[in-house]
């Protein structure tokens, strides 16, 4: 190896150190000098980036901009230091937001619902097929479509294909769901689950991906919807009835995946957080056991009255191991990993939060890609 080419080798395993939620760095990296910008440019470098820290990093959230009308926007509140150009987009509602690409809910669904599915670094979007049935409350995620044994979901993937997972309520015709596929361009025929789950809402919180199968809350978070990517089936797996989201203990209740890759759950009460994980014992029988208990007055400095206030809700960023909370005082983040915390949001008035995790890397001028553009999927 020459002594040129084993500084660069040094200089990238310096720079594949940087935080990934601080692009910021790397723009300056490379201004360093032009073989320094030229290894940050380089897809190489982007592949070993993602590999070296898999997990990618939040760069922000869409929130619902200005009212509940039909017409109204989406905004993106970036919390990053240096993140893509995303301009505010015109749609009803952001359902989900998984591997680089948002699930795009276009229009108040009256007898039928219209999807797009929407990359906001590319400015990619499809339109997906309408689904011809009503639903009085409904959910969907989006989700890599490369197959469970070629999708490392803990990295963003670089899978074009993708598939989404739809389920609807229609009173007294039961629940369905449906699925579709990027790579049929078509919805599956509508699947009753009134054999596998009971009538009632569907909960509006994102779903959670955690292992083999993608999970949603119903019946005001008494209970969870999984779905079986694997053996595309459905059950019901019931809340400790302690915690019902309605109860007398949790505030709030949003799924969560665990450090592990299993299923689990937060339960907001007052100051605090409960976090639940779905466990199997010696026996083999599956029961929650609550993992840990976070007490918020210890880790975020404001008023306990603006903890006890939650005009919103808890939003888990499905890839980072990081929560959202809304407080009177303003918006933040709290890292599972390091329970660093964080504020990313001066306001509470705004609805419908959905965090956006992907890596990303900014376009370095001459030596970025022909699309001007350096960008995770």
């Amino acid at each position: 190896m020459t002594p040129a080419a084993l500084v660069d080798d040094l200089v990238e395993e310096i720079l594949l150190r940087l935080p990934p939620d601080d692009p910021a760095q790397l723009v300056r990296a490379s201004l360093v000098c032009k073989r320094w910008r030229r290894l940050v440019s380089d897809t190489g470098f982007r592949r070993s980036l993602h590999k070296f820290h898999r997990s990618p990093p939040m760069l922000g959230f869409f929130c619902r901009a200005d009212g509940h009308g039909p017409s109204h926007r989406i905004r993106f509140v970036p919390t990053s230091t240096s993140c893509p150009p995303i301009a505010d987009h015109r749609c009803y509602r952001v359902l989900d937001s998984r591997h680089g690409r948002v699930l795009l809910l276009l229009k108040h669904p009256v007898h039928e619902c219209e999807l797009a599915v929407w990359d906001p670094i590319t400015g990619d979007r499809r339109d997906l097929p309408t689904i011809h049935r009503s639903a009085n409350t409904y959910n969907a995620s989006v989700l890599c479509g490369g197959g469970t044994s070629s999708c490392d979901r803990q990295t963003c993937c670089h899978c074009k294909q993708f598939l989404v997972v739809f389920i609807g309520n229609s009173g007294s015709a039961g629940m369905f769901a449906c699925f579709y596929s990027s790579q049929s361009g078509s919805w599956s025929e509508p699947t009753s689950l009134q054999a596998q789950c009971p009538p009632g809402c569907i909960d509006p919180v994102a779903g959670v991906l955690a292992g083999n199968a993608v999970y949603f809350q119903i019946r005001f978070g008494s209970k969870i919807l999984k779905y079986d990517l694997g053996t595309k089936a459905f059950s019901v797996i019931d809340l400790p009835p302690s915690c019902y989201w309605y109860g007398d203990y949790y505030n709030y209740i949003a799924p969560m995946a665990t450090k592990d890759g299993g299923l689990g759950f937060v339960g907001v009460e007052d100051t605090r957080l409960h976090l639940w994980s779905w466990k199997t014992d010696r026996k083999g029988q599956e029961r929650w056991v609550e993992s840990r208990t976070i007490r918020l007055k210890k880790l975020i400095p404001v008023d306990p009255v603006c903890l006890f206030l939650m005009p919103d809700f808890v939003a888990f960023a499905d890839g980072a191991r990081l929560f959202l909370l809304v407080t009177t005082d303003g918006i933040f983040s709290i890292d599972l990993k390091t329970f660093k915390v964080r504020k990313v949001y001066e306001d509470f008035d705004i609805k419908n939060i959905v965090p956006f995790v992907s890596f990303y890397t900014p376009a370095l001028g001459e030596t970025s890609s022909g699309d001007g553009q350096i960008a995770g999927a």
